[in-house]
Parts: C-alpha cells; structure tokens; sequence
C-alpha cells in the first residue's frame, strides 16, 4: 500500500467515525485550526511561491537570521509586502496578518566551513569508524574537512568525556569520543556516516552548556527584529528563564511573542519555570522533513503528525530548498489536519482543566469559562472574541482548542501575535483613534456642543479620522431623531509654548518620583523616550533660558513639584520638593516664566491649514503672550475661506497682563486653569476666583463668550464620582457668566457621558437664577452709545422677550451674526436659530443658550412666505420637544423686506400649535376620489321609483321572496333617498362657491365698471 492509498483509507474510515459521534455543525466546511511556521533560510523564493504559500494557509513566517546577509532578508521582506497586497486585492480584504518570526541561535552550538567548498560543493562525507579531531581553535574556523572539526563553543570540548555521544545536523553522524587531548581538543570515532555541511548542528549528549547566552551576534538579531518589528522571536536552546526575562526586557518596548525552544537537559529541567513564559506548545525536528526534501511522504511523517494533532500542538518546519516541495508539504498537512482534528475534538478534558484553577477565579476567567461552556451546550462551531491586547484569546485556547476562535482587533502586533495559537483566526480591522462611533454618538446625544481635538494625542492622519468619526455620528443621530442634521462643532487646539515631557523608558504607564531627590530637566531630543527617575526630557529648546535659579516647576498640575538649583548647557538640576507618579507626556508649568519660544510654530501653521481643509469650526490658541499672535493667524488665514472661531487661551501671568488686547482680538477667551494656576506668581495663585470673575465679567460687557477648562468634573471623569465641590465650581462658573465648560479628556466613555448628563441637570437648575432684569438693565446701561442698527434691534428683542417673560426667540439667520448680537444680550429666553448653511448651524453651536437648526426647505412665492416657513419649523420643533406650549408668548427677530440688509423688525406672537397624536388614515382610504365621485351621473328618482315597483309586482307569486324584496326595496329607497339629498346638499355648495366666485370677480373689477353699473340700474 502506497502513502497516498494509505491517507485515503484513513481518510475514509475517520469519516465514518466522525459521523457516528460528532454533531451535524461538525460536518460543515473543515477549517485548520493547528498553526504552522515556515522557516526560511537560503531557499530562491519568487513572489509567485510566497503567494502560493499564504494561499495554502501560512500564517507565520520563521527567517533564519545566521543564514541571510541583511539584504537577503529587506530583498525576502519585500516580497512578503507584495504578496501581501496581492491577496489583499484578490479577496477584496483591507488587510491580511501574517506574522514574522526571528530565530535567535542563543547557545546553539555549530560547525565552521567546509575547506575547499569549490572543491566539495555537497560537503564532506565523514566514513564510519573513520577518527576526527575536533576542536574550538578559531584558526580552523575555514578548514572542516574529513579529519578536523571546528565548533563555535570554547566551553564544552573540555567537558566532553570518553563515550560520550555525540551527533551532527540533527543525526546525520553520530560520533563518539575516545580521546580528551586538551582543553580545546578531542578525538572521536565515527559510528554512522554521513555528509558534513557548513554551519551544522553540533549535539552532546549530557553535558551541561556553559556557553553564555545571548551573545553579540544574538544581540544583534535581537536589534534588526525591533527594528523592522517582528511580531515573534524563537529562542533556542533556552536553559532556564533568566534567558527568557532578559529578552523581554530588550524587547520590552515592542513586546513579541517569544517561543522557548527546549533542546537539552537543563532547559527540560527547568521547564516549569520556563512554560510561564509561554503556554502554546510547538514540535520540531522530524515533521515532513522527507517531504520537504525529496516530495515524498512516509507513514512515519502521518504518524508524527497524527499524534501531535491529537495532542492539540502546532508544528514548526525547518529550512527548505525547494518551494515546489515545500507546497506539497503544506498540502499533506492539511489533508492530514481534515481528517485528524474532528477526531481530536472528542476526548474533553474542559470540566477537568476547569477544576484546576485556583478558586475563587477572577472575573475574567469566570467569563471565559462561561462563554466555552455555552459554546459546547449550543454545538457552536465558532466563537467571536473582540479583544484590545489578545489576552481574552489565549485564556480561551489555554482552556479549550476544539473551537474556531475569531478573533477581532484592532492592532496589527496582537492580530499577527495570536496567529501563534491554535483554532485562532484573526482578523484585523482599522479603527478610529481613541474614542469609537458608539461612544462620540452617545456624547453629542447627551449635549456635547463642541468636540475638542488635543495636539499631542493625534496625528494628522488620526485627527482627520476622528473628524470624518464626528461627521458619521452626527449624520446617524439626525436619521435617529428624524432631523435634517444633528450637528457638533470641532476645535483644533494649537500647542505654541505649551511644555510637556516625553516617554518613561521601558514602556512604563508610570514612575515614581522620591521626594528630596534630584533630577535633571534636559531638551536632548535623544532622551525623548528615555525618562525616569533622575532625567526627565522636556520639549522647550528655551529650557535653559526660561527657567531661573530658584523657580518652582510643576508636573502634572502639582502632581510632582520641584525647585531649580542650577542650570547647565542643556539641561537644568532641580529638587524634588513634592513627590509623585509621573507620567508619558506630562505637562509642565514654570511658575513666573517669561517665554522666549516664537509666537507659531512649523507645526501649529500645519495645524491652521489642517483646521481650513477640514472645516473646523474653532482654533483654541494656548500660551498666547500678546495679541499679535491672533493677529498674524488672522493674516494667515486671510478672507478667502470661512474663518473659524479664534479662542485665546489665558495660560501664563503675560497673557492675564494683556487680557483687554485679547478680548478685543479673538472671538472668545478661554481660561485654562489648568495651565495659568501653576505659570502666575504666588500671589495670584490664591486668586484664581477673583481673576475667572474678572474675565467673565469683561467677556461679558464686550459680548464675547467665555470658557471655563481645567479641573471640570475631574474626579468624575477618572473615577465616576460626582463630588460637591465639582457641583461647587461650575455653578460659580455659570453664575459668573462663563458660556462653557471645557472637560478634560478621558479613556472612560460611561463616566463622560455621566459627567455630560449631569452637567445638563446642573445647567438647567442654575441656568435662570444667572440673569435677572437687574443684571440685565446694569448691562444695557454698560453700552457705549451710539451703536448701530442691528445691535439696537437685538438690544430690542432681548429687552422684549424679557419684559413679555417669552420663552423662545426665533431668529432666521445667514451669517449668525443676529444669533451673536442676542448672546452678548444674554436674555432669559431660548434663541432658535434657523440657517440654511451648515457652517452657520455649527457656528452657533459654539454660542450660549443658542439652539440652531438646518433647514432645507425651498424658497416660496414670496419673501415673508419664506422667513414664516422657517419660522413655523422652528416652532414645530420647540412644540415637538415641549419648550414651548400653547398659549405661550414667543418672539420673532427678523428682516421686514428682502432688502434689508440686517435683522430689524421684533415681533410678539403667541404660540397656536400643540402637540397631538397623529391619526393613520387606512389605505382604501387614499383609494378614494371624491372628484370621481361627484361627476358620476345618476337616474332621476322618478325612474328609480318605477323599476323598483315593477320589480315588487314581478314577485308576487313568491310570498316569502315577495316580503324579502320589499324590505330590501324600502332599504335601498332609504339610503337612495339620503344619497339624493347629498347630491343635493352638494349641488346647493357647488352653486353657493361660484355665486361667491361671480361676487368676488365683480368686487375686483374696475371702479368705472361698478360706477357704469350704478348708473344703469
């Protein structure tokens, strides 16, 4: 019987087993859940093969680092890229993980080269009971042949003793010694024969390595792998778990998979400690090796391959030379696979490894547990596991492996790295940054006005992502709620002198800082990523010229504080005078510093032409010292295009001096608590209250609006716990006249809508006690007189709308400039602004107690037909979500003709609409033509009369028939009798409306007709 009969037979017997026991979900589509790696080493590959080979099922790429010249490997790099994006474009995907696995040699042990290789092209044949000498002399590092052999390792030619065995690529020789002559040289005897090749494995049998690990060529490897990214690292003959932890900790920053390749008797004794490193299992050695090499298979390949299946392990095939062979091997293996992994799912061992665990078991696993256990009651084939960091993943193949696991994520490192793991299938999908769809959709619905996008968390690839996200949210809560549009604004913030530290080192989320220590403060840009306890990195090239001897510097909003005490080229010594954690790109604040960093930077004008391509709606300006800075963004952005809001952020004691210029300049202040306290001198760090009162009241009498950021709800944001002191804060805020709130950002998306929901409650509870007539008569009479006509006829309305206690102002607008004018006012009512643009709607979403909507209606035959057509859809909403009720007062801001230039005529209406339930009408009713039936002809009821008495005196034979028709007779002159009258009633109404049209058409002609009229009669 032949290999291939044999896999046929085995194939159809194991199919009749699996029908008898599986169930009917089993005999679907068969899929491979048992992982393979390839090893490449000096095999010619095409991209034609490597695409062959993703096709077959590959998912993981081992590079034999020794055997390739570093162009080998970006030349095999390349061709992976290639194939890649060809089966991209073939199975119309977006992206295809396939990960990459560097093999490290570790304390691998090898021959040299051959002597003469031109001479002994296939190698030398060592004969049996032929005598070799080998030996750790570098000089014969070049000169193998059939008498000497170099090996790379100095430490074990001098613990090998007489008898022991020894053995060389994997078998083909076996050797034993007979002789120690020294330290660097032995005598052994050939026991079996075979070809010696250049850098072979070279094997003692029981005797302890002394090589050191990871030496430099390994370091090496280790460097290019970091470098290009790999997802998976194969360290070889690993001895105990130190080896393993000192990878991981070079490579702490790209975090691979490592495999634990267990070669020798210390590493088998210590496998305890080294399976905690990693608990998937893998078999090399032998598997398909003769089909690798020649094409053909044997029974004891099947059997190999069918016990570790059995055995639920995944496999690893050595270095190949022929791709040809190569695909028949990945093919044996899968037919292998179909037949043999159905007949692996029966023996379950779930309950057992379930006991196990320690109890009580984490939550965590608890839900792991649960989801396997419903698996297997449901016969679920598949189960689906959205997963951020793979960890969900694994605790469900450690715990069962007869399942298919999707598993959905959004980082290409975690879907190449659980290609590792059997049944696992990983698909990666491209996310948005931060905050998803889901989450921005629940924000806006909650009352988010404005979405605000921080320089140092995006890219400008992410931002416009996050944008187009907005965009999405926005258009879905419109269909949601049956609206045109459901707009949010958005606000790109500009860094310019804004000061924050780089990157703790080793990928900490964390680091503490001891109090009374001393740390250097340095702008290297070579420390960026190298933060910890004694340098931290700052990104202010003016360091050194900014800070003075004696200054106080705070981290993190006084989360760590420190003293200056001396200053060097490019870094300044400070005392730590309050300890604390320290994080990645923290801010920093120097209290009393005079900022020498230019006005805008290269990057906030790329961020300025950023916010005109996509349409933002505001630019929050930090750390702007003078006015000129608003100026010349301004200039820069000229008067082409739609020009966005201008917020100037008060950070630093030179913007607070300069705070009149700026309310004069921008189109809105911000005040950034969270920078301005910890950058004015201590004196005023106590009158942070009095300094918000200050500015909202100036805001407030130039009519420009006012935001609050810094310290907002900022415990409820991190822990979800609303305390009063947050309550506290923003009531003063609005009491005080601040337009907005400005919220930290967050990674919880339940506590932010938390915070939103409350800040609602808060607002609407606080909002009417903010301005009463007394305040808003103190404000009238603030005015500097004359002004001019549209702020006369806006200072009108509100003054209206308050004496008539209104709730609601109508106000059609183009610009918004009428809805800006009602907010420097601040009246007491609600103003509805209706726009036809979109960019004026998310204008106004900017403004205080201004509600805007889109309309889209056409324009109407005349002009106050169209101003009362987007009057009465605003009113219709205000009705529709109870702002307004029936009865009340409202009052309209808008043009009297179409020539006016501005809105100037106030009027007060009351409201005539109410909510009511609507009424379905059935669809036999819209069948009806009223017009049909008023036309359609009927007998003279004198005819009518005479058929039906004919029709009684043919029946008078039949008594019983005669009664019936009667009936029927009188029944159908009663309803013919009410019809007629109908008619009639109709005909009468018909007449009535043309003597009233004949009326009408003689009222509206001439005078001398009507005169000529009179003096004829």
């Amino acid at each position: 019987m032949t290999e291939k009969t044999f896999i046929w037979k085995c194939r159809d017997l194991c199919t009749l087993y699996e029908n008898a026991v599986m169930s009917e979900d089993a005999k679907k589509q068969f899929y491979k859940t048992t992982p393979l790696i390839i090893t490449f080493g000096s095999a010619v590959l095409s991209e034609f093969d490597i695409n062959s080979f993703i096709e077959l099922g590959q998912r993981i790429m081992r590079f034999k680092m020794n055997a390739l010249t570093e162009r080998e490997k970006f030349k095999l790099l390349s061709l992976l890229d290639k194939a890649l994006q060809w089966c991209c474009v073939k199975y119309n995907i977006s992206t295809w993980p396939l990960a990459l696995a560097a093999d490290i040699p570790n304390s691998i042990i090898k021959t040299g080269f051959i002597e003469n290789k031109s001479e002994n092209p296939n190698g030398v044949t060592l004969e049996k009971n032929s005598i070799v000498e080998v030996t750790c002399e570098n000089t014969y590092e070049n000169q193998c042949n059939a008498k000497r052999i170099f090996i790379d390792d100095s430490y074990i030619v001098a613990d090998i003793l007489p008898n022991t065995e020894i053995t060389i690529n994997f078998g083909d020789i076996k050797m034993k010694c007979i002789e120690n002559i020294n330290e660097k040289n032995i005598r052994c005897k050939v026991t079996s024969e075979g070809q010696l090749i250049d850098q072979s494995f070279f094997c003692v049998r029981g005797v302890i390595h002394r090589k050191p690990c990871l030496n430099d060529t390994d370091l090496e490897i280790i460097k290019f792998a970091k470098k290009l990214k790999f997802d998976i690292i194969t360290l070889n003959l690993v001895r105990n778990a130190s080896t393993v932890k000192q990878v991981r900790k070079l490579t702490a920053k790209q975090k691979p998979l490592l495999i634990s390749a267990i070669c020798e008797q210390e590493g088998l004794d210590n496998i305890d400690s080294i399976i905690k490193f990693g608990k998937p299992l893998y078999l090399s050695g032998d598997i398909l090796q003769n089909t690798l090499d020649t094409g053909e298979m044997t029974s004891m390949d099947i059997n190999n391959i069918t016990n570790a299946i059995l055995h639920k392990s995944g496999f690893v095939l050595r270095s190949f030379k022929n791709p040809d062979t190569l695909t028949v091997a990945l093919r044996t293996l899968h037919d292998i696979c179909s037949v043999v992994e159905p007949l692996s799912r029966i023996n379950d061992n779930f309950m057992s490894i379930c006991q196990q665990h320690k109890q009580p078991v984490t939550a965590a696993l608890a839900a792991t547990q649960g989801a396997i256990l419903l698996a297997k009651l449901t016969h679920s084939l598949v189960i689906v596991v959205p997963t951020v960091s793979g960890r969900t993943v694994k605790q469900l193949t450690s715990i069962s492996v007869d399942k298919i696991i999707i598993a959905i994520t959004s980082s290409p490192m975690v879907a190449k790295q659980l290609q590792l793991y059997k049944g696992v299938l990983a698909i990666l999908y491209d996310t948005d940054p931060e905050m998803p769809s889901v989450d921005i959709e629940k924000a806006i619905e909650m009352g988010m006005n404005v979405a605000r996008l921080k320089t140092s968390h995006f890219t400008m690839h992410d931002k416009a992502k996050m944008l187009n996200n907005i965009e999405k949210a926005s258009s879905f809560l419109a269909k949601k709620h049956g609206l045109l549009q459901f707009p949010c604004a958005t606000c790109i913030e500009l860094k310019t002198c804004v000061v924050q530290t780089g990157l703790l080192e080793e990928e900490l989320a964390e680091l503490w800082i001891e109090e009374n220590s001393e740390v250097f403060l340095t702008n290297r840009i070579t420390h960026y990523d190298k933060c910890n306890e004694s340098q931290i990195f700052v990104d202010d090239p003016f360091l050194v010229s900014d800070v003075k001897i004696g200054m106080e510097i705070n981290i993190s909003q006084e989360e760590i504080i420190m003293v200056c005490v001396s200053k060097g080229e490019h870094s300044v010594k400070c005392t730590v005078t309050k300890g604390g954690y320290l994080r990645n790109m923290a801010y920093v604040c120097m209290r009393g510093a005079v900022r020498k960093r230019p006005y805008l930077s290269k990057k906030d004008a790329q961020l300025i032409k950023f916010a005109i391509e996509y349409q933002a709606d505001m630019i929050i300006i930090n750390y702007p010292r003078h006015a000129a800075t608003i100026n010349k963004i301004k200039k820069y952005l000229g008067t082409k295009v739609r020009r966005p809001i201008l917020i100037a952020g008060i950070s630093t004691q030179e913007g607070l001096m300069n705070i009149d210029d700026f309310v004069k300049e921008a189109d809105g202040i911000l005040l950034s608590r969270e920078f301005l306290a910890y950058e004015v001198e201590t004196a005023l760090y106590n009158r942070m209250g009095a300094i918000q009162k200050l500015i909202a009241g100036k805001c407030r009498q130039a009519g420009k609006p006012f935001y609050v950021s810094g310290g907002i709800f900022e415990e409820a944001l991190t822990s979800g716990i609303i305390t009063t002191r947050d309550i506290s804060d923003v009531t003063n805020a609005i009491l005080e006249g601040a337009s907005g709130v400005c919220l930290s950002e967050t990674p919880n998306s339940y506590n932010l809508c938390e915070t939103i929901n409350m800040l609602n409650e808060l607002c609407a509870s606080v909002e009417p006690l903010c301005m009463d007539k007394t305040d808003f008569c103190d404000l009238v009479s603030q005015i500097k007189m004359p002004v001019n006509a549209a702020e006369a006829c806006a200072i009108s309305c509100a003054t209206v709308a308050n004496q008539t206690n209104a709730r609601l102002i109508i106000v059609p607008t183009v610009s918004g400039r009428t809805a800006y004018l009602l907010n420097w006012m601040r009246p007491n009512s609600t103003v509805i602004a209706v726009s036809t643009k979109m960019t004026t709607i998310k204008l106004l979403k900017t403004f205080r107690s201004v509600v805007p909507l889109y309309y889209k209606g056409g324009s109407k035959k005349t002009w106050f037909q169209t101003v009362q057509a987007r009057i009465v859809f605003a009113l219709e909403y205000a009705v529709e979500q109870h702002w307004i009720l029936y009865g009340d007062h409202y009052i309209t801001l808008e043009k009297m003709t179409e020539g006016s230039s501005f809105c100037d005529t106030v009027r007060v209406w009351n409201v005539t609409l109410s909510k009511k339930n609507s009424i379905e009408c059935p669809e036999s009713y819209h069948d009806f033509n009223i017009n049909t039936y008023k036309k359609k002809k009927h007998k003279p009821r004198s005819e009518r009369k005479k058929v039906k008495v004919t029709e009684v005196k043919k029946t008078e034979e039949d008594s019983e028939v005669k009664s019936e028709k009667m009936e029927t007779t009188e029944d159908q002159e009663k309803g013919e009798s009410e019809e007629v009258k109908t008619e009639a009633k109709d005909e009468e109404g018909e007449d009535k409306e043309k003597q009233d049209g004949d009326k009408s058409e003689t009222v509206k002609g001439d005078k001398s007709e009507i005169n000529n009229n009179e003096g004829d009669q």
